[in-house]
């Protein structure tokens, strides 16, 4: 019978919570980098992440400003 759930990949590669908060927190590596290294996929990395709480950045960058929404003028338009 198989499993399912957190033993799936627990048991693949143990990563330990200081180790990722400190590479992927501080360090700011991505994901797929250190998946890469531990040799397990991203998603494998995300559910490690999920597990010990911590945070997820944005994988895309921000498409507008701060603040929200694109910055429109009127100059040069008319009325």
């Amino acid at each position: 019978m198989r499993s399912s759930g957190l033993r799936d990949y627990k048991r693949h590669a143990e990563v330990e919570a200081n180790w990722l908060f400190e590479q992927y927190v501080h360090r700011r590596r991505t994901l797929r980098d250190l998946a890469r290294e531990k040799g397990m996929s991203p998603a494998h990395m995300n559910r490690w992440a999920n597990t010990h709480n911590i945070p997820l950045r944005r994988s895309l960058p921000q498409c507008h400003p701060p603040g929200g929404g694109a910055r429109h003028t009127s100059a040069g338009l008319p009325p």
